[in-house]
């Protein structure tokens, strides 16, 4: 009997360790000024919600969707995306999404220096968030999906901007279209 429970032992041991790496985005969820290091396969996504984060997805890494809208979504300023593996949004998703987060209300503080007008203590502002990014494909790093690279504000905002700079040596495409799609904007930039 002993000897029995410790084959089985053993057995369930080596299933654990010769099972399939699912390495993560890591950390997940994103810190600000903090950098992700996404290896291995990431089947959930990423989002992208901390200010200065830069995610770096590794040559052997690959990162899909899931049941998010793309692979990685970018919904923060200052940010910077190393692709040098694969970011890939299938057939139906983006492979990229960059956008902005809705509008919010705010509590009115033009005393702190947090409401850039004046207005009336213990009322609320409407706050449109911005997005800025960098997005560096490297040689040998691909980025694909319906829209390889997504660039819209959400449709909760009207007012928010978006910039981007997008320096491309690897490959980008769509499945469903063009490879980089920028759509509303606002008064923001891109650079390809």
């Amino acid at each position: 009997m002993r000897v029995r429970a410790l084959q089985t032992s053993a057995i369930f041991g080596a299933m654990l360790v010769a099972g399939p790496a699912y390495a993560q985005c890591s950390p997940d969820p994103t810190t600000s000024y903090g950098t992700t290091n996404c290896t291995g396969t990431d089947s959930d996504g990423l989002t992208v919600s901390t200010s200065g984060t830069q995610v770096v997805v590794a040559a052997d890494a690959v990162v899909r969707p899931g049941s998010s809208a793309a692979a990685i979504i970018n919904r923060a300023t200052n940010t910077s995306l190393a692709i040098r593996g694969r970011v890939d949004g299938g057939a139906g998703k983006a492979g990229l999404f960059v956008t902005t987060g809705p509008a919010t209300s705010v509590p009115c503080d033009p005393y702190a220096g947090a409401t850039p007008f004046y207005c009336v203590p213990g009322s609320t502002v409407t706050s449109y968030p911005s997005v800025s990014t960098n997005i560096s494909v490297a040689q040998g790093g691909t980025v694909t999906g319906a829209q390889g690279i997504l660039i819209q504000r959400d449709a909760g905002n009207s007012n928010g901007n978006i910039h981007a700079t997008i320096s491309n040596r690897g490959t980008i495409s769509g499945t469903a279209g063009p490879a980089i799609v920028a759509d509303q904007m606002g008064f923001g930039t891109l650079s390809v």
